[in-house]
């Protein structure tokens, strides 16, 4: 199943079949897409502990979608 979780300087695209995901993200001025393949423990510390205490919220794919072109626009 995919489901996408944003804040306010990322979305990720989080694969619970392979426990992938992908993080696109702004920090310091700086953009990254970055992948996971089968990396337990992030994909655990985000999709639970991190969405747990508030810092992800649920989004859309068409916001995961607009947020990444948008980003790979400035690179």
């Amino acid at each position: 199943m995919i489901k996408y979780l944003k804040n306010h300087n990322a979305v990720i695209k989080v694969d619970d079949e392979n426990q992938s995901l992908t993080l696109v993200t702004i920090r310091e001025g700086s953009f990254m897409l970055r992948h996971d393949y089968d990396n337990s423990p992030l994909f655990n510390d985000i999709t639970v502990t991190k969405y747990n205490e508030g810092k992800f919220v649920d989004a859309t794919e068409e916001e995961f979608i607009t947020f990444k072109t948008q980003c790979l626009n400035h690179i």
